[in-house]
């Protein structure tokens, strides 16, 4: 008795411990997912950062922009992206990017677009 007592113990620790490493797999893959289509949260601050610093540069400050936001693009190349609207034009959306690949460079105005955005 003692050792079919043993035996389904040990199934039961199995079975919980195959239960527990399903879980785990789950929610990684989940989180690996979740940031491949959606991009990192530390990039996209990141360029958010630069892309506010350039504006600096260029002579723009706080009442000058309507609003700054960044995002990350999948299917433009995985790219990181910083939309800027200004106080003067609502309706467009100027793009901030990336000035080489590797991200070592300052960002730099990439081109426009309209604003879809309700304001």
């Amino acid at each position: 008795m003692e050792v079919y007592l043993m035996r389904l113990s040990l199934k039961i620790f199995y079975y919980l411990c195959v239960i527990l490493i399903g879980i785990i797999l789950t929610i990684a893959i989940y989180n690996y997912r979740l940031n491949l289509v959606s991009g990192s949260k530390i990039e996209k601050d990141r360029i958010l950062q630069e892309t506010i610093w350039s504006l600096q540069e260029e002579g723009y400050n706080k009442e000058d922009i309507h609003f700054v936001y960044s995002d990350f693009n999948y299917y433009k190349g995985q790219s990181y992206e910083a939309y800027v609207a200004f106080e003067e034009d609502h309706q467009t959306l100027y793009i901030y990017t990336w000035n080489d690949p590797k991200r070592k460079e300052f960002v730099k105005r990439v081109g426009e677009t309209g604003n879809t955005l309700n304001d």
